[in-house]
């Protein structure tokens, strides 16, 4: 097979992939009206709070935060399959005519998020003193420049073998990423390019002196896995759609929540849910949107749209965790123990529903902590 051949291979995958999700996401089309609806409040409340921006409100600390998380989120798809390491892996050396594309895509769709974020956040850089159209657009170009930096440090990163390794590199990158979008925003333009450039040879330096595979298969399969597994459990919201594997978070640390529930028969499939719940694809879903939640409810100044908040959160809350019954519902295996199989769907709703009223107790508590002191007149 020639560079060629692997560079056509991974376009006929990439057509499939997308052909195959195309079946899906027209229903999505159904759940417009409420997309437009949450927009819209959504595009209210920034309206508002902008107009009425709190003093000494840290707004380049919330800009550099909500640049930083397209641009630290960078996910390659190489469309990889299990049946690779077999078949490709002769090709190792031939390999970059497969990969490249990835990579450069990977780029230019993360550059585009963050300019729609960037974009968004101009009313924001205008009330917070930011007047000059020029050194806007230079902002956006260091940003770029960022973003390339770490398309190519991400890759790298996931050749590191040790795993330790991996995670100390990748959040030490996270938390430099967020602290140079901060002195970009606050600093001349002299001192910010500086110190893109230095942080940038200081990470390059950092890559090459870890211990890389050339390609890392097992690791680029399993990653490619769980962005299968995240675009299933967005469109699961609105129809059914086959899992081909769910993704297994290690998160023993958390497991001692499950100790609260009874051990006895009945509550089996409550202690299985509860598990798969922090294990999988949607604990992350819930903590971000908690997180977001009540950020929101912290810098937001107005009763009325925090209430609006609590509900619009409360609802896609509520939608994301109805994916959760889907789990184990296909399962045969699970027929052969003594349970009562009838069980599964109302432990799972059961699972579901105390999670949402926990994060809904979260929403009102910061929103009364925010409403009652930060912004008591």
């Amino acid at each position: 097979m020639t560079k060629v051949h692997l560079s056509q291979l991974r376009q006929q995958r990439s057509k499939v992939y997308w052909k195959s999700m195309a079946l899906y996401l027209r229903y999505l089309g159904g759940s417009l009206a409420g997309f437009i609806l949450i927009f819209g409040v959504c595009l209210f409340g920034y309206g508002y709070f902008v107009n009425h921006l709190p003093e000494r409100f840290p707004v380049f600390v919330l800009m550099a935060i909500l640049l930083a998380i397209p641009i630290n989120s960078c996910h390659i798809r190489t469309y990889l399959r299990e049946a690779d390491v077999v078949f490709l892996l002769p090709m190792e050396s031939q390999m970059s005519a497969y990969l490249q594309p990835s990579i450069r895509s990977a780029f230019l769709i993360h550059t585009l998020m963050m300019t729609l974020i960037w974009f968004l956040l101009w009313p924001l850089y205008q009330a917070a003193g930011g007047q000059s159209m020029v050194l806007y657009a230079i902002i956006w170009l260091q940003l770029v420049l960022i973003q390339r930096v770490v398309t190519y440090g991400v890759w790298q990163e996931t050749q590191i073998r040790e795993l330790r390794e991996r995670q100390i590199v990748s959040w030490i990158r996270s938390i430099t990423i967020g602290l140079l979008i901060y002195i970009i925003l606050t600093q001349s333009i002299a001192w910010s390019l500086i110190a893109v450039g230095v942080a940038s040879i200081l990470y390059v330096l950092v890559l090459q002196a870890t211990d890389r595979y050339m390609i890392n298969w097992d690791r680029l399969i399993m990653l490619e896995h769980k962005s299968r597994s995240r675009w299933i459990t967005f469109c699961n919201l609105f129809i059914e759609v086959p899992r081909e594997f769910s993704n297994v978070r290690q998160t023993r640390w958390l497991h001692g929540m499950a100790r609260y529930i009874a051990f006895k028969n009945s509550n089996a499939y409550r202690y299985l849910y509860l598990l798969t719940w922090m294990r999988s694809d949607l604990f992350g879903v819930i903590i971000r949107l908690t997180f977001v939640g009540v950020l929101l409810m912290v810098i937001m100044n107005n009763l009325w749209i925090k209430l609006g908040l609590i509900l619009v959160f409360t609802y896609v809350i509520k939608l994301q965790l109805s994916e959760l019954s889907r789990y184990h519902m296909n399962v045969e295996t699970s027929s052969i123990y003594p349970l009562q199989q009838e069980k599964r769907a109302s432990s799972a709703r059961y699972v579901a529903r105390r999670v949402h009223v926990s994060v809904i107790t979260i929403l009102i508590v910061s929103f009364l902590i925010a409403h009652f002191t930060l912004y008591k007149s």
